[in-house]
């Protein structure tokens, strides 16, 4: 029998010990942070992108066509907040090992979508067709909203499913990808100049619903369940009341710009918004990962201390990636303007200014953590507070530093700023309130 030198195994053993704990420390990990990398990536991609395309665009047609993206705000009323009931009520149920009724939501919220979805496309080109007689351009934006809405309803009725590691690892993949397309779709624009814009978006977007489509985790068929739509709606009207009015409140500064300058103005005001959307990419990714996450541990465990712990790792994580983003794109846009996009340098000062606002919107993260907890009280003061900033932030900046862009921007800065503060005050609070008074509020 061969004998075994102990002595000359303890540097093997300690070496297995230590590849453990590694493989410990970066257990369940591994996948919020390929994720975030795809998120990064995708910010990347549409910057790179984005500047790209202004070479060949000129600001008054990215003004129009921003302006006529604001319908894509406007239009989820048609969900009636199922969407948002089911954002919430889906890993919060599959949490609960509850599947049979969680598919009950998918199907009704899937039926609503349909409908939705039904309605947009008639009204949008019925709307087309009513104004044939005027700009072409103006005819070819509202055909492709027509299309893009209904494809952004199956995007965010898709997304709400994606909630285990492995549904993320197919959804990073499909990211990953989505960044490569953004990039490649720029020859879109190169050769068709604002129709390729458009036609470059459509396409993107159909792609990535239809792989979403294919791999999705949930297979729930398109029907009405009344004890689901009830549910829904209960949770779904008050988020979706909330939110609307944040959104609606974020077109504030376009809007500021459209009553100063006209679409040329929001043309110019186009490269700001490129960088802003470059970096909101990174908090709003990183929180279609934590919602699903905070609701079903709440679900699991109803510990509302715990929410605020995963909450704020994430908000620090996109903090630090939004600082490192906004640094390099302060530093670079200076010298890539110039040589891209020279006929939007009049916008290159607010886009500076923009992307530090970008820095502060890592904490909306945090505000998850109250629709989890369904802390309606505390829901209702943020988001009318954050609303009322984003709304006012624009206007206040025009009337205190100038009718410019630069003003408008600082404004945005301005309400940035109070929101982060909120967000992370409020959800502080509602995070230690009684845990009994929260779930019977549930």
């Amino acid at each position: 029998m061969p004998t075994v030198n102990l002595r000359n195994s303890r540097p093997l053993l300690a070496a297995k010990a230590l590849h453990f704990r590694g493989l410990t420390v970066f257990k369940g990990r591994l996948t919020p942070l390929v994720y975030s990398g795809s998120a990064v990536a995708n910010a990347i991609a549409q910057l790179v992108a984005g500047v790209l395309m202004v070479k060949w665009i000129i600001p008054e047609d990215l003004g129009l066509w921003q302006s006529v993206r604001l319908s894509q705000v406007y239009a989820v009323i048609l969900l009636f907040g199922i969407n948002n009931g089911l954002s919430r009520e889906l890993p919060y149920f599959l949490g609960k090992n509850d599947r049979v009724f969680a598919e009950k939501l998918a199907g009704t919220t899937l039926l609503f979508t349909n409908l939705a979805s039904i309605i947009v496309l008639v009204g949008g080109f019925g709307c087309a067709l009513i104004f044939g007689t005027h700009d072409p351009r103006l005819i070819f934006a509202i055909g492709a909203m027509a299309l893009l809405i209904p494809l952004s309803f199956y995007q965010n009725f898709l997304l709400v499913a994606y909630r285990s590691q492995d549904a993320f690892k197919k959804l990073t993949l499909i990211q990953f990808v989505g960044a490569g397309m953004a990039l490649a779709s720029v020859l879109f624009v190169y050769y068709w100049g604002y129709r390729g814009m458009v036609i470059r978006l459509v396409v993107i977007s159909g792609i990535v619903v239809a792989w979403m489509y294919v791999s999705r985790p949930i297979r729930a068929a398109p029907a009405l369940d009344r004890g689901a739509l009830k549910l829904l709606l209960k949770t779904g009207l008050p988020i979706f009341g909330l939110d609307y009015l944040l959104n609606a409140a974020g077109t504030s500064d376009r809007v500021v710009l459209l009553h100063i300058g006209g679409v040329e103005a929001v043309g110019y005001y186009g490269l700001a918004q490129i960088a802003y959307g470059t970096l909101h990419v990174i908090p709003q990714s990183l929180s279609q990962y934590v919602y699903p996450r905070m609701t079903s541990d709440f679900g699991q465990h109803g510990d509302k201390r715990n929410l605020w712990k995963i909450g704020f790792r994430f908000v620090a994580f996109a903090t630090v990636l939004m600082v490192l983003a906004a640094i390099c794109g302060i530093v670079a846009l200076p010298y890539v303007v110039p040589v891209f996009a020279p006929k939007y340098l009049a916008g290159l000062r607010a886009a500076e200014i923009i992307l530090t606002a970008g820095i502060f919107e890592g904490a909306g993260i945090m505000v998850n953590a109250l629709w989890s907890m369904k802390a309606w009280k505390m829901m209702v003061i943020y988001q009318i507070s954050a609303s009322a900033l984003l709304a006012l932030g624009p206007i206040l900046g025009a009337a205190l530093i100038g009718r410019t862009l630069e003003g408008v921007a600082w404004g945005v800065v301005a309400g940035s700023f109070g929101r982060c503060v909120l967000a992370l005050g409020i959800t502080y609070l509602a995070t230690r309130q009684d845990r009994s008074a929260l779930l019977s509020k549930s």
